[in-house]
């Protein structure tokens, strides 16, 4: 009950978890919550006990404090605790004890160790070919001419028409991570074997290695081409995934479309990368079966603008831009290959730089759709994804010890977020 006026409650309440609130009326402090029946003590709160009443990571160890609670990420992440991203060991040797013989898989917090196994010869078989690539006839034969990242007005252009940039400088993309509903990362195998699908239409008049070469470096860059099919393979059933998500949404069949014809792009990706990996090592390379995963598909756009957020505005924008400094310069540094093979690669990563961009629009369109439909979930990414010490993170882990690109990356963030920043979202409706 409230004490008279000329009787403050301060130094008077029962209980030391309480304070003087309103109206001369003693009210648990914050961080604890009031006693269920009359008298008692004011209780902590537990918002570890409850997703909802925190703000940790989903891949962070929630702490409770008296009172409050701390976030910390839980081992294999890197973060805040409130932004917790995957550690991608198989980027820094230092990080994983993978042998020579071996393709080193990221995973979700750990990453495993898979050797190239060469399974019994067996007779060839008469299996019918994949289709070659096709590389668009309009690509031009630099990089440095292909039109902006950014559409000049977003919502004016169709698919067809839409056009992207090379947006810069980096290494070669891996597409966009198959994920489980557990946040696992999977993908296959690889075999050297005789038995050909992916790698069917490896070209046969290419002088591959040049005069200089060791074979140390080239099963080097043959595992690391390996690695890279394997990841655009599993992007192929990451965008399958991805299209269900969407439909169990309600996208727009732009939206839908456009997701489709993404995993298309990826199987192209795949082939041409088991393509030259095979090249490299002289011998046919080939993917296993992907893992059994599972997925729950149903309507929840938070947890679709997250994973679209982090795997396609974040993830697969920044792996375009590494993409394209391969072509400018990471294919001339190769060592052991020709002027021949060189340009043949740079023929190949450049129609990937273009669709990976296309795909990386297609993550921010969805998250511009999903802003106009569900504003919580739009606060959610924007907190979550878009803060700027999330997005400086990325831009370190992406780029370590390239300050020049890390700029490069934060120019194409800085064109990008105005896309669905609150004041644009209304955008959407003219798409």
């Amino acid at each position: 009950e409230p004490l008279p006026e000329s009787e403050p409650c301060d130094g008077r309440c029962n209980d030391a978890n309480q304070e003087c609130g309103p109206n001369n009326i003693c009210i648990c402090k914050d961080g604890y919550f009031p006693p269920a029946g009359v008298g008692g003590t004011c209780q902590p709160q537990n918002e570890c006990a409850d997703s909802n009443r925190n703000d940790c990571d989903k891949n962070a160890n929630c702490i409770e404090k008296d009172p409050g609670y701390s976030c910390e990420c839980k081992d294999g992440y890197e973060g805040d605790g409130f932004n917790c991203q995957d550690v991608d060991e198989c980027n820094d040797k230092r990080l994983n004890n993978c042998n020579s013989d071996e393709v080193c898989i990221n995973k979700g917090g750990s990453y495993e160790c898979r050797k190239i196994t060469r399974p019994p010869t067996k007779a060839p078989t008469n299996a019918p070919k994949i289709a070659q690539l096709a590389i668009p006839e309009s690509l031009s034969p630099s990089l440095s001419s292909v039109p902006s990242l950014v559409p000049s007005k977003l919502s004016s252009t169709s698919p067809s028409q839409r056009q992207f940039s090379s947006i810069g400088k980096g290494a070669v993309v891996v597409g966009r991570p198959f994920v489980d509903k557990h946040g696992n990362t999977h993908l296959a195998s690889a075999d050297v074997q005789d038995d050909v699908f992916w790698s069917a239409d490896c070209p046969s008049n290419i002088n591959v290695k040049s005069a200089n070469h060791t074979a140390a470096a080239m099963n080097a860059l043959g595992k690391d081409w390996t690695r890279r099919a394997l990841g655009e393979h599993a992007s192929i059933a990451s965008f399958a995934a991805f299209t269900i998500a969407l439909m169990s949404n309600q996208a727009p069949p732009q939206l839908i479309s456009e997701s489709l014809a993404a995993a298309e792009d990826e199987y192209r990706h795949a082939e041409t990368s088991f393509e030259i990996a095979s090249l490299i090592l002289g011998e046919p390379v080939e993917p296993q079966a992907i893992p059994p995963s599972s997925h729950d598909f149903g309507y929840n756009l938070a947890d679709l603008a997250l994973g679209t957020a982090e795997e396609g505005c974040i993830g697969e924008t920044l792996s375009a831009l590494k993409a394209a400094q391969e072509v400018d310069e990471g294919i001339d540094a190769y060592d052991g290959i020709t002027d021949e093979m060189k340009a043949f690669l740079k023929d190949k990563v450049k129609t990937i730089v273009l669709e990976e961009s296309r795909h990386a629009m297609l993550a921010w369109n969805t998250i511009l759709w999903a802003c106009t439909q569900d504003d919580n979930a739009c606060k959610t990414v924007l907190k979550r994804k878009f803060a700027p010490g999330n997005l400086n993170a990325a831009l370190h882990r992406y780029f370590p010890d390239n300050a020049a690109l890390r700029a490069e990356g934060e120019k194409i963030f800085q064109r990008l977020f105005p896309l669905i920043d609150d004041d644009k979202v209304n955008n959407w409706g003219d798409c």
